[in-house]
Formats: structure tokens, sequence, C-alpha cells
């Protein structure tokens, strides 16, 4: 491991530790010790030296070895259709032809077998953007899956740019493409260069190999609408003329058909039923039909081509294509109406009675779309529940038709509607005159509902090829539901897998948008044990305290354990007043055991095949518990004095009426309160919002105004007359027109706007709102371009119709919407009928990567080191040298205002050094000691020697001392055995000399010392005396001692 920095020029800054050293000690030894100066010079210098290294980036460097693919996997159309139909993939065991994904499957698992132990392996899958499906790991692959979808489109450089981008930084880096090369967005050959220029600065600029596995194939026998022209508008009452393009890659031969509108019209030029029999060469072919426009405001026209033998078109879901042309006329009103009696209702007779222009549709029925809504000026809901107007994108585009368009909407109450309907926290309630939420005191909690959601690894399933797992819709189904409850309402969500987890514990919902954000948090994995934990939801519920309580449960899969233990929970429910709904997604599922579950519980048994079905079926469930916004019982409406034309010259005398759905005024000065209950209730209330209007009337115009309708009373026709005629959208005049088409890859909006007399209208606002086919919203401005011209463009690479609604503004004064839009027949991704073989065998050349075949996975040898170059994981060393520089900074400042070495005085100096010479002495006392006994053993056994000596031997002479000269009978002493002696008895007097002062401070009298003195003289001449005692060492040892105290006593020696 090495170190390298950034910046390095910026290592010169360390330069000044040298000035700056000279000047602190100048500085600082004016006050303080030459050991505080030069520790804080030292530490100051340090500070320094860290500082300018964090400044230069400094940063550990090390080599890997270990080698990491990412395996960018090709998910868009194109492959999904084109190469699953054309491509030749290896065949599985038993010879069965695999289709894409699993091909690309078992190539990634064999080739992922070839890894050491630390290489890692990851996948990321991608069409219009790039999704990481597998981080790099070096776990097993048997599982793997390429299934998901994200948007439409084909981008192959986003793609390597996000896989650089995610690599490890410790690992050699490759990238296995696995595409058909068809790019229609961006450049892959930029990004192919880009990585072949050392890539991300992750990557230490160490190029990354990106090798190919070409997706080949060839369309044959394929025909494909590629597109349907019509004028984007036209006059009433006109003929136009609708231009088809049919494109072939052999010849063949079959019918056209040309849906207007929904419903076929007969093109057939005088033949039999309604269509045109066509014969197709190779290439485009073209064909045209003159028109007849009906009464209408839009018009739809869908071309669809049948071929006479099935084998000569392989794809038949690119065969149709859709254009529509819009004529200004009468704008009607819609009534929705769930009665199934709907058009003979008393509202409906009313409307129609007063010459009004009526359609009266069902729920579903309603256009979902701005486009089809704009020939409308009213819609009215009637009793209308929310679950019947799902999805909420139909219901986002109906508050986008009022507040863009103008368009205008009123709201009828019942049963179904308001707060009991589902409306709570819908883009409806948004822009409804009253709120749906009512005041604590109103409402007490009634509800306690416990939700036990499946999340086992199966909920992971994508749904219907979309990039939504069952996991996710399920999650937004549940958070919908806990949004359409009351915040004094009682919830409780319980997640189960193998094990099961509470996720909102039991409790009033006063915080709907977080309980709503824990839900969505809700992730797949495990596998299923469900009985557990409804056996807990119930011991919520019991313990709860509402008048309602109900679980739902929901699960796709089959359970751990036995049925017997769910009829147990829901036979306990059942005794308690609980009610359990059971929701079954899929095939893979216990269907009996769950609808008796809630069979015996009194609840509800759904069994859903679509999961997009799940917020119909939580909303359908919630509505059952909802009933207590809804009061029951005669009272008389109140007109309010406010002057609102809604209830302008209504007769006197109003009947009463049956029932309301509870709610409260919204505190607006904009809202105008027309009738109310006696109490104070709002009964109708209109406002304006963006450019439309909105009215509700919180009782029903059937069942609760009986007595309006039985009694004759005539206020009823002239009250919703009045309101019909007030809240639709008035007829103007045009302000300009819109011209929509598609260029390439995107949406180009030209607006020209001009006055009554046909003058340009410049310097407008002009604001646009693109409503795609996967129901998206952009929002643009279109940019003045010439006189009285607006322009705009907007990426639009999907399949399906771009409605467009611009809202020009002159100043403050509003002008006129318009509404239009075109059709993008075939997605860029069909426009291709090959593969694009040679844009992958470019990306590899620039990288210096290889092209591989699905044939042999083995061969690829992805994790071969040869290929790929070693990569310095550069490691950032800034936060280690931060606690480094907070670290020296603090011994900085101490060392500065702490003045440390006054602690260390003369005194503690001179006893220090006392200390360490007692203990040096005592250790040369101990070895003296031990010298002495080893010499007083070798006087005996000498002694010993001379009592037993022969007659005739020579005697052995006396040595003589060398300081005083004094005889002994000592035998003679070595060198080392004299030093020992006579340092012994230094330590000797030494000792003498303390033991006398230490008499001394203890208060011994003189001639207390005299004697002992004298006592020692007295052992001084016998101790000259040979030792005859067995014992001499120690006598001898005795007696050096009294010659020492002696000697200390009397200077001279003695003599």
């Amino acid at each position: 491991m090495g170190i390298t920095f950034e910046h390095p020029l910026v290592l010169l800054l360390a330069l000044a530790v040298i000035p700056l050293a000279w000047l602190g000690v100048r500085t600082f030894s004016s006050t303080m010790s030459p050991a505080r100066v030069w520790s804080a010079v030292i530490a100051r210098s340090i500070l320094i030296g860290l500082t300018v290294a964090m400044l230069a980036g400094a940063s550990a460097v090390q080599q890997s070895n270990r080698v990491a693919v990412l395996a960018l996997v090709d998910v868009s159309d194109s492959m999904r259709v084109f190469g699953n139909a054309f491509a030749e993939f290896p065949p599985e065991p038993g010879g069965v032809r695999p289709n894409w994904a699993n091909a690309i499957s078992n190539w990634l698992i064999a080739a992922g077998e070839m890894r050491r132990t630390d290489d890692l392996l990851g996948v990321v899958v991608f069409d219009g953007d790039a999704l990481l499906a597998l981080a790099p790991t070096s776990a097993d692959l048997r599982d793997l899956s390429v299934e998901y979808r994200s948007r439409e489109g084909t981008d192959i450089a986003n793609a390597l740019r996000y896989a650089d981008s995610i690599f490890p930084p410790d690992a050699r880096r490759r990238i296995v493409l696995i595409s058909d090369g068809n790019e229609t967005l961006s450049d892959a050959l930029e990004a192919a260069r880009e990585l072949a220029a050392g890539g991300s600065r992750g990557a230490g600029g160490t190029r990354t190999p990106v090798d190919v596995v070409p997706i080949a194939y060839r369309v044959r026998n394929e025909v494909m609408v590629e597109r349907v022209d019509t004028p984007p508008q036209a006059a009433p009452d006109s003929t136009i003329t609708v231009r088809t393009v049919i494109r072939a890659t052999d010849p063949t031969t079959g019918r056209l058909d040309l849906l207007y509108n929904g419903r076929p019209l007969n093109i057939s030029q005088g033949g039999e039923g309604y269509s045109r029999p066509v014969t197709l060469e190779p290439g485009q072919n073209i064909f045209t039909i003159d028109v007849p426009l009906a009464r209408a405001d839009v018009h739809s026209f869908e071309p669809v081509f049948t071929p006479d033998d099935p084998a000569d078109d392989q794809i038949s879901a690119n065969n149709r294509a859709e254009a529509f042309t819009v004529t200004p006329g009468e704008g009607r009103i819609a009534l929705v109406d769930a009665d199934p009696d709907r058009a003979n209702s008393p509202l409906a007779r009313t409307l129609r009675a007063a010459g009004l222009p009526l359609d009266v549709l069902a729920p579903g029925e309603l256009p979902d779309s701005v486009l089809q809504l704009q020939g409308f000026d009213l819609i009215i809901l009637n009793d209308i529940s929310a679950d019947q107007m799902l999805p909420r994108a139909r219901q986002r585009v109906l508050a986008d038709y009022v507040q863009t368009l103008g368009g205008g909407l009123v709201k009828i109450g019942g049963r179904n509607s308001f707060a009991p309907g589902g409306w709570k926290d819908s883009p409806i309630e948004d822009i409804l005159p009253v709120l749906l939420e009512l005041p604590d005191e109103v409402i007490t909690p009634s509800a306690a509902i416990a939700f036990v959601i499946d999340n086992s690894g199966s909920m992971a399933r994508t749904v219907m090829g979309g990039s939504l797992s069952q996991q996710q819709i399920a999650n937004d189904a549940a958070a919908i539901a806990v949004g359409m409850l009351d915040r004094t309402d009682l919830i409780s969500v319980i997640e189960f897998n193998s094990t099961h987890r509470v996720v909102v514990p039991m409790g009033p919902n006063s915080e709907r948008e977080r309980n709503a954000r824990l839900i969505r948090q809700i992730s797949p994995g495990g596998g299923t044990n469900m009985y557990p934990a409804m056996a807990l939801a119930l011991q919520q519920l019991e313990r709860a305290d509402a008048n309602v309580k109900h679980m739902i449960v929901l699960t796709d899969g089959i359970t751990i354990g036995h049925p017997s233990e769910g009829y147990e929970i829901a036979r306990a429910a059942r005794d308690r007043g609980i009610t359990i709904s059971t929701i079954a997604v899929g095939d893979d599922i216990d269907r009996s055991s769950l609808y008796e579950i809630a069979t015996i519980a009194g609840g509800g048994y759904h069994h859903v095949f679509d999961p997009t079905q799940l917020p119909r079926i939580f909303i359908r469930e919630i509505r059952v518990v909802r009933q207590p916004e809804i009061r029951e019982g005669a009272f008389n409406p109140v007109v309010l004095p406010t002057g609102s034309p809604l209830v302008a010259n209504l007769p006197a005398n109003i009947p009463p009426l049956e029932g309301i759905v509870l709610t409260q005024p919204r505190d607006d000065p904009r809202i105008s309160f027309a009738m109310a209950t006696p109490d104070g209730e709002p009964l109708l209330a209109h406002w304006f919002v963006g450019r439309g209007q909105v009215a509700a009337f919180t009782s029903d115009a059937a069942n609760w105004a009986r007595n309006w309708i039985t009694t004759g009373w005539p206020g009823y026709s002239a009250l919703w007359t009045q309101v019909a005629r007030s809240i639709a959208r008035p007829s103007g005049g045009r302000a300009g027109d819109m011209l929509t088409e598609i260029d390439g890859e995107d949406l180009v909006i030209r607006y020209e706007a001009y006055a009554e007399d046909g003058r340009p209208l410049d310097m407008l606002t002009v604001p646009a709102t693109v409503y795609t086919p996967d129901n998206r919203q952009i929002d643009v401005r279109l940019d003045q371009t010439g006189p009285g011209v607006y322009e705009a463009r907007v990426r639009a690479p999907m399949q399906g119709t771009h409605v467009v609604a611009v809202a020009p503004r002159r100043g403050d004064r509003a002008l006129p919407p318009v509404v239009g839009g075109t059709t993008r027949a075939m997605g860029s991704e069909f426009q291709r009928l090959s593969s694009n073989t040679d844009l992958l065998r470019r990306i590899a050349e620039t990288t210096g990567g290889r092209i591989l075949s699905l044939d042999d996975p083995e061969g690829a040898n992805l994790f071969d080191r040869s290929g790929v170059e070693p990569v310095r994981a550069v490691q950032p060393l800034w936060p280690t040298l931060i606690f480094w520089c907070m670290l020296v900074f603090i011994l900085d400042v101490g060392t500065r205002r702490i003045a440390w070495d006054r602690l260390i005085s003369n005194a503690v100096v001179t006893e220090l050094r006392e200390v360490a010479a007692s203990v040096t002495r005592s250790e040369k006392a101990a070895k003296t000691a031990e010298t002495l006994r080893n010499i007083a053993t070798g006087s005996r056994a000498q002694r010993k020697s001379a009592s037993q000596a022969q007659p005739g031997d020579p005697p052995i002479a006396p040595r003589t001392d060398p300081r005083n000269d004094r005889l002994t009978d000592q035998p003679d002493e070595t060198a080392v055995e004299r030093r020992a002696r006579a340092k012994a008895e230094q330590e000797q007097r030494m000792q003498a000399a303390r033991e006398r002062m230490l008499s001394q401070l203890q208060g011994q009298s003189s001639s207390d010392a005299k004697g002992n003195g004298s006592d020692a003289k007295g052992k001084g001449s016998q101790a000259d005396e040979p030792d005859k005692d067995d014992t001499g060492g120690t006598s001898g040892l005795l007696a050096a001692k009294r010659r020492a105290r002696q000697r200390y006593q009397d200077p001279s020696g003695g003599s």
C-alpha cells in the first residue's frame, strides 16, 4: 500500500513549518521553559503537516487482484418481442427452446460458476432506464431473474455509465453487454470511448473492457401498422382523409379494418362486410380512406390489419395504430351514475327536460384522458364511490380537466359519496369546496382495522410485465386505505413471511402520512407463515375500543400450518364481534382455506388475478366500516344569504331532506355556501378552482330527496338546472390553433395565437401540459418563435397517444384553452427489423473487449485476469487525518496554556534522586552480603586445612591488611575478594553514620553515644582476634561492622 496526493503542489505549504518554528522559539522563549517551548513548536509543526496533507488530498492506494463483472442485460421491447421470436437460443435440457430471459439467465449462471471465491458478479437490466437487479456478489445465482421493465426505449450509453459508477473500487473491472444493439437513446459509442479512457474517477483511470454478447435476429414474416395520419382539427360535419402506413417484410395478403370512435366503419368499397381486402408488398404500403365526421367533439380512428394466413405475421401486437381529430362544437353534460336505471333517474329526466345536452354514463364509461373529457363542459358524479372511479390516474385527469381546461364538476352525495365512498385523501378531495375530515367532537373512534399483509419472497414478482411488483401494489393499496380512514380510527399493520412483525402498532390513525410511508417501505423476502400474524392481529383488535372491528388479510401463497389454525382464529374473531376479510392474489394460493376463514368470520373473500385491482378491493373493504359520516333523519334545508346564483329565486317552503353526508366547511374566502342544515353543516357549496368551478351537494338527488320529488316541489327542477348552467364551462371563442407532431424522438408543439380580427397575439404566457401514454404529466412552457407563434419540444419516445393541453394567458387574463395531441403509432423499438451487431462489435473494439456467444458460457472465461487491468483502490485519508489534527490541536493548546513544567521542582528532583540511590544501595548491599558469605566459607575451609596439617609442613604466613598494615590470621585474598570486602566495610560505615544520625534525631544523650562508641572500640579490638567459632562467617561480618563504627568515630583509624 502506498500514499498518493491529488494536489501534490499543495505540499509546498509544508515549508512554512521552518519559519513558523523559528518564530515560535523566539516568541515562546520569553514566557515558557525550554521544554514547553520545544513541545509547543513540535506540536504546531505536526499540526501544520497534517493540515497540508489533507489539503493535498492524501489517499492510500492499494492494488487489487480480484475481478468484478457487471452484466448489462437489455430488457427493452425489441428484445422482448423481436429477440424472443426470431433470435436463436441454446436449448434447455430436453431440447426445449427457452425464452429470451431464461436463455440469458442460464448463460449468466453457467458463466458465473467459473468465479474464484473472492470474485464478484452483478447484473444491471436496462431499457430506457438502468436498474441494478443484482449487486456484485460472490453468492449463488441459481434464482437469478432478468424479468424487469422500467420505461420504453433502449439507452445503452446510460447503462454503461451506470455500471461504471457502481463497480467496487477494490476490484478489477469487466462489463458484459447482452443486447440486440438497437439503441434509441443517447450514444453508446461515446460512452464506450469514456470507458476506454478510464471511465469514472473511482476506477483510478483504469480502462474497463466491454465484452458483448449479441442477440442476433432478422425479423421475417412480419406486418406492422407503422402510422396513421389524420388532421388534428377539422370543421364540424366535414370529411377528412385517414392515411394508414403499413410495413411488411414479405408479400402478404389480409384485411384492413377502421374503427371510428371504437366502432367499425364500412370501408369495404362495395364488398362484403366492413373490411377492405389488401395486398402488401415488402416495405411500406399506404392506404387512404375518406371519412365524413359525425357530430362529436373528438374523433378517434384506429386501423387494424389481419393477415389471411397467421404464419405471415409473427407478432400481432403491432397490427394497429390510432389517431384523432378534434372539431369545435357545443359542450355536453356527462351524468355519471352507477344505478342500472340511470337513464331514467329523476335527475336525468330533469336535465333533459331543461333542454340541456346530456350523456348518461356508467362510471367505467367516463373517458380517462383530457382529450376525451374536452368534449364535456360539465361532469356530474351522482353518488359515485372512489373505487368505481379507479384508477387514481383517472381522478387526477378529472382534476386537471377542471383546473387546466376550465371544465365544471358537480359532486352529489349519498351512501357512496364523499368520505363514505372513499374519496378522502384523493385528488378530487383537493378541489372540493368542503372538507371530508370531520372534527373529533363530531365523530368518535368507531372503527379498528388490522391489516395483515404478506411480504414473502413471491410478492416480489412483477405485475403484467411492468416495473411494479405485487408487494409495491399491495403496499400502495393499503396506504390508500389508511388515508381514507379518519384520524380517530384505530389501525394496525402486521407484515408476515416466515416470521411476522408489527409495522404500525394498534392506535389512532393520527399520523396518516407517516403510517402510509411505513406501509410503503414493506419489502418482500422469506416464506409464508400467516396464522401467527392473524392471531396477533386478533389480540390487538380484541383490546381495541371501537364499535366496528375488522381484519383484512392479504396473501399470494400457501401458508405454513394446518388450515384448522385459521378456522380457530376465525371462530374466535366471530365470537368477539370481529370480522375478517381475505384477499387472495394469483393462482398459487389455498382458495378453500381463505374462503372458509372469511365465511366463518363474517367477512368477504376476494380472489384477485390482476394485482392492479387491489386498491379497489381495499377501498371496498374500508367503505364497509366508514359509515359514521352519514346522518339520516329529516331536516329542513336553510338557504344562506350569500347571493349564490345556484339558489336564486328558489320557491319557498323547501320540503325536508332525509339524510346527509357530514362534511365541514373549507376555510377559503372564494367559497360560496348556498345551503346548509339547521346545525350549520354544509349542504350546497361551490367555488372556482383554477379555470373551472366545482360544486358539492352533500345530500342526494333521489332517495334522501324523495320529498322534493314526490311532492312535485318546483324547486327541484329549478335548483338542478341552475346548478348545471352555472357550473358548466362557458362557451367561448377560439384564441388560437395548435398543431402537434412526432419528430424523431420528440413531440413538437406549435400554438398560433390570434385575435378576433386575425391579428397575431404576441407576448403571451403559454404553459402546456403533456399527458403521456403511461399517464405521466410533463409541464412545459412554449416560447415565442414568430408573430403569434409559440413552440416547444418534449421527449416522447413511447408508443401511444400524447395529449397536449395549452392554457394561454395575456397578462392576468386567461384565454380559452386548447387541447390537441398526436399518436406515435409504433415505438422506435420496433422501427428496426434486425439487430445492430455492428454497433456491438465497435463497442467491444473501442474498449478492448471480446465478442462472446450464448452457446459457450464456459468459454467466455469472464473472470480471466489477463484481459483486465489491475485496479488501484484509492482510499481517501482525510477522516484519519482529521482525527489526528484534533488530537494534536488539543496537545498544542494544552502545552501552551498549562505550565506543566512547574510540576517538576528541585525538591521533587532531589527526592527522586534519593529514592533512586536508596534502591541502588539496597541492591548493592544484597550483592555484597552474598560475596562475604562466600569469602567466609572459604576462610573456614582454610582453617580446617591448617589444623589438619602434618608436622614438617611449611607454616602458613600471616596476611597483612594493605590499608592499616595490621596482621590478620585470614588467608591470602584475591583482588576481587579484597574489593568486595572493602565495599562491604564502606557500606557498613555509611550504615553506622545513618544510625547515629537517627539516634541523634531521636534525642539520645551524648553519653549514650560515647558508651556506644567505647563499646564499639572494645568490640573492634575483639574483632582483631581470630574467630574460633564455627560460625566464623557471621562473626567476621559483625567485626567488620564494629571496625567501621570505630573508624567513623576516630578518623585517625585508631592508631
